[in-house]
């Protein structure tokens, strides 16, 4: 077992992107930033200088984050800590109440952000603070206790580790990333009030706009992580809740972790909601989101993208037929069933898209059938629309969604590197 020093400075670490170590005192570190960004932000409210829906939107991204770290933390980097250093066992278990010390005060403080105002902004303060003087002394006992043993573990993926990586937004480190920002918002229809979540770059510019359209679990971390990711690129990326019409996201109660057995039960409780969301429904849907993208100051003028994942693939195509004249670029992942028998398959707006089209279907996913491809492309093909369509061969159905076990890291990297191809082809002219 090493010796546990003192908080750690970078040259006292191994120098290996590996350190696990490392990664936790920079997940850290962002995590004391993003609470000063907060606190100042709450300090300009007071004085009459920051619109509350901001500040609370703000609050509750950072809360989500802490509570994001330290379930991971309890799920998997302490159970790892624990097989490989038996000794550390009460160390752990002093963390983890802390951690249920700290939950109790994100608690309050979301509580308390239902309706910002002068009236309780002093009482967020007081919280606020409380949080703040509480995580430093958790952080830094935590950085003296087990850095140096998880530095001695190797590498390892610090997401899943820690919740949030090395850049907690999700993004690799690229040299064509940037910091994100990323709030959480409502967006009036005629139907009722959607939850959605936004991200951009927090450059303070306006970039090309992004509509992303969701799997069958629906809005949830793993799908915002996803959405800062694209962001990351150059983006403002907008990401629904499709199924706003039965509740606010998450409208299903999900596991930190969808395994396959656990699939039957939620899908009852998902396939009424997928049913309901009809295309004339998500038709007018789209034309809100495409309405919000257009009018925001966060996004350029010109046409957007559109990105679908499950059931979001086959709406996403039928966005960009009905709407050419706004959509440039659309991407569909593990899709549903491009083509059918209905007389709304997607195949037959084809000739109604003028954007690029890219789909990638997964190779073992017995619901897509080499028929189905052909049909579509040569659907396609007929209208003249530029399109790729390809096979992850090996990837089963849901691979880019990093919260199930059908999650596949290469088939999800190759995703991504062929979305952000296409939008940068057709939206950065």
């Amino acid at each position: 077992m090493p010796e546990t020093p003192s908080r750690p400075s970078s040259t006292a670490i191994p120098d290996r992107a590996s350190a696990l170590g490392r990664q936790l005192v920079e997940v850290h570190d962002w995590l004391r930033g993003e609470l000063s960004r907060v606190a100042s932000e709450l300090d300009l409210y007071i004085s009459g200088g920051a619109h509350p829906l901001d500040l609370r939107a703000h609050c509750l991204t950072f809360c989500e984050a802490v509570t994001r770290h330290h379930m991971s933390e309890d799920d998997t980097a302490f159970p790892e800590l624990a097989r490989h250093y038996p000794e550390l066992a009460p160390v752990l278990a002093e963390l983890r109440a802390d951690h249920t010390l700290v939950a109790g005060i994100l608690g309050k403080l979301t509580a308390l952000l239902d309706t910002v105002s002068p009236a309780n902004a002093t009482e967020i303060r007081r919280e606020l603070d409380g949080l703040r003087a509480i995580l430093e002394s958790h952080f830094r006992w935590e950085e003296r206790r087990i850095v140096a043993a998880l530095n001695e573990l190797g590498p390892s993926d610090p997401t899943h580790l820690f919740g949030l990586g090395r850049t907690p937004t999700g993004q690799q480190e690229n040299s064509t990333m940037t910091a994100v920002h990323g709030i959480s918002l409502d967006i009036p229809t005629p139907d009722g009030v959607a939850d959605a979540y936004l991200a951009h770059p927090d450059d303070g510019a306006p970039h090309p706009g992004v509509l992303v359209i969701q799997d069958g679990f629906g809005l949830r971390p793993s799908l915002r992580e996803l959405t800062d990711r694209i962001a990351a690129h150059g983006y403002t990326v907008l990401t629904p809740n499709a199924f706003y019409r039965s509740g606010r996201a998450p409208v299903v109660e999900l596991p930190d972790f969808i395994d396959t057995a656990e699939r039957p039960e939620i899908f009852q409780q998902i396939i009424p909601m997928i049913r309901s969301l009809t295309p004339e429904s998500f038709r007018s849907d789209a034309n809100v989101y495409l309405d919000w993208l257009a009018a925001s100051p966060l996004v350029t003028d010109g046409k957007v993208g559109v990105t679908g994942y499950c059931m979001g693939a086959r709406l996403a195509v039928l966005t960009a037929a009905n709407f050419p004249d706004r959509v440039a670029a659309v991407g569909g992942f593990h899709g549903g069933p491009l083509v059918t028998d209905a007389p709304d398959s997607p195949h037959l707006s084809a000739a109604n898209i003028t954007g690029e089209v890219y789909i990638a279907q997964a190779g073992e996913d017995r619901h897509i059938t080499p028929e189905h491809n052909a049909t579509f492309d040569k659907a396609l093909e007929a209208a003249g629309v530029p399109h790729r369509t390809e096979v992850y061969e090996g990837a089963h159905h849901g691979y880019t969604q990093s919260d199930t076990s059908a999650y596949d890291a290469d088939s999800a990297e190759r995703h991504y590197q062929e979305l952000l191809a296409l939008f940068d082809r057709n939206l950065k002219v």
